[in-house]
């Protein structure tokens, strides 16, 4: 049997959701199962290293910089048949520097999931200066990545829409002929009360309950959600309109802080300043009337749309990258214009008037299951070892 090293040096968001559910689609394949990722931290200690058989080797990366452990791992994967990256686009610079430095003999099969916008397809025509240097990185590293990486050298690509494999096939054919389409599971299902789960963070029984769940970077949109949520109080105020914050508030700022204190004093807001375990996620999705997604960019998969969707919720989200073309195409909630505060304001309130029943897509919820992501990853890698 095949030897194979997994490397996520991540922990936040979904990472360790995504590392966890490969380790379990791989790890009867293959004779040797390495992982190389951060094993000291908190998170890794809860979510990853209880999931791990007694088998898996672990090498630990908790001590060295993203860049430096990209290197320590791509450098040590050259003892083994396979390298996977679940987040493969995150290194493929350096993945491409390293492939015109050693010989193909020494090389593993590359495989890994590749996301939507991190490769992108921009013509002169919708051109942006923003966008040059993304551009310009793109290109060269597609020439690399031509040169220094075989197509007998790639494993399945992992992706998650057809727009992605289209692009990638037509930029380097040779290391993306085989790609597949995975979707981002949903990581766990409610399995309390609604009303405990309200009682447990203090929410109003009888609220209408907007969601806001994960990160506090600028990218998630939190503060153009607070905009709107105050203006739309202020409009409506005798709607039970309540806002959920979940998540690390560390990064926001002391104004954006005491606003949010302001809405808890006066009953319109309640907030979870702390990190929700993967067995407890469905159920604060569950507790709630609706999940908001005002990303102001989402270049990959949502796991909180995926969690949305598995416990039968919809949402309001942005009508960026990804994401809005997932609950365009999933019909799975309604879509406002990213950073346009009217179309915010103008969805959540228009949600709350449909009060739509979301429930009516088994087949959706069941290919966003956990157990069909590790399936198709077995799969997949099934067939990659008998050919």
């Amino acid at each position: 049997m095949a030897s194979i090293l997994i490397f996520e040096p991540k922990t936040e968001g979904h990472h360790l959701v995504y590392l966890r559910l490969v380790y379990e689609a791989l790890s009867g394949s293959f004779e040797r199962v390495t992982i190389c990722a951060n094993f000291t931290s908190d998170i890794s200690k809860r979510e990853l290293i209880p999931y791990l058989g007694r088998g898996v080797v672990r090498e630990n990366v908790a001590h060295l910089s993203v860049t430096d452990a990209r290197v320590f791992a791509l450098k040590l994967s050259e003892e083994y048949d396979y390298l996977f990256v679940p987040f493969l686009d995150d290194c493929l610079g350096s993945l491409a520097l390293w492939s015109l430095t050693i010989s193909n003999q020494r090389k593993p099969k590359i495989g890994g999931f590749l996301m939507i916008e991190r490769c992108p397809d921009i013509t002169i025509r919708n051109l942006k200066f923003s966008q040059i240097s993304s551009m310009v990185k793109w290109f060269v590293v597609r020439a690399l990545l031509r040169v220094g990486l075989p197509s007998r050298k790639v494993a399945p690509i992992l992706c998650n829409q057809d727009a992605t494999a289209h692009l990638l096939k037509r930029s380097i054919p040779q290391m993306f002929r085989r790609s597949e389409i995975i979707y981002d599971p949903w990581i766990s299902l409610p399995n309390e009360s609604r009303e405990l789960v309200r009682l447990r963070y203090g929410v109003p029984l009888n609220a209408y309950v907007y969601l806001h769940i994960g990160s506090s970077r600028p990218s998630k949109g939190f503060i153009d959600l607070l905009d709107a949520f105050e203006a739309l109080v202020e409009r409506r105020a005798e709607e039970p309109f309540y806002l959920l914050r979940v998540g690390d508030n560390s990064g926001f700022s002391g104004s954006t802080k005491r606003r949010l204190r302001r809405l808890v004093g006066v009953g319109r807001a309640g907030v979870v300043d702390k990190h929700i375990s993967t067995e407890n996620f469905g159920n604060v999705i569950g507790c709630v009337d609706c999940v908001v997604l005002p990303y102001k960019s989402q270049s990959g998969p949502s796991g909180v749309l995926s969690a949305a969707i598995g416990a039968s919720l919809g949402v309001v989200a942005s009508d960026c990258g990804f994401l809005g073309w997932a609950v365009r195409e999933w019909n799975c909630g309604l879509l406002f214009e990213h950073e346009n505060l009217d179309s915010l304001i103008t969805a959540l309130s228009l949600f709350y008037d449909e009060k739509r029943d979301y429930d009516d897509n088994e087949a959706l919820h069941a290919s966003l299951s956990p157990a069909h992501f590790v399936n198709r990853i077995h799969q997949i890698y099934a067939a990659e070892l008998n050919t």
